[in-house]
């Protein structure tokens, strides 16, 4: 009988001891190269009602392994200026001694909606200050995902446009009468 306890409470703590390990080792998540999650339009990691724009992703792939690093440009900007804040926390974040992309010599990046625009820009056109130079940071990028791009255009910004044009015209008009 006090054999079979032994043999019980030992293998109690052995499973228990590796579900342990396991949620505090977990890798199944951890990729070659860090996450950088780059938002869309309108949005920042968390909005004014306080919903995370990525749904807990991001802290789910840390919790599993996984360095992410979640961008913050302006969300109410254009390409270039949203760009270049980009290219600017990118070359911070490189530099910043155990930040999630320290010593690292590529990135995986995760666009959404305006998101893709901003990191083809960057890959293509802009320099991130002492990483790389313009026009050759795709030798920093590993891999780019792009999830509802705007690759060809968005009906909402081209309506946001057009009303953007009338508006102008509309004061042009009236201060010339």
């Amino acid at each position: 009988m006090k054999k079979l306890f032994v043999l019980s409470m030992s293998l109690i703590m052995l499973l228990g001891s590796v579900a342990i390990g396991n949620a505090w080792w977990w890798d199944e998540c951890k990729t070659k190269y860090p996450i950088v999650l780059v938002h869309g339009a309108f949005f920042r990691d968390k909005n004014m009602l306080g919903i995370n724009y990525w749904w807990g992703i991001d802290n789910t792939l840390r919790q599993k392994g996984a360095k992410v690093y979640v961008s913050n440009q302006d969300p109410f900007n254009g390409v270039n200026p949203r760009t270049q804040q980009l290219a600017n926390e990118l070359a911070y974040q490189y530099k910043l001694f155990g930040g999630p992309l320290y010593k690292f010599s590529k990135i995986n990046m995760i666009a959404h909606s305006m998101g893709p625009l901003d990191s083809r820009n960057l890959i293509t056109n802009y320099a991130i200050p002492g990483v790389c130079a313009a026009g050759s940071c795709n030798s920093k990028v590993a891999t780019l995902t792009s999830i509802s791009g705007t690759h060809k255009g968005s009906e909402v910004a081209d309506v946001l446009y057009w009303a953007s044009m009338k508006f102008r015209f509309s004061a042009r008009l009236s201060a010339m009468l």
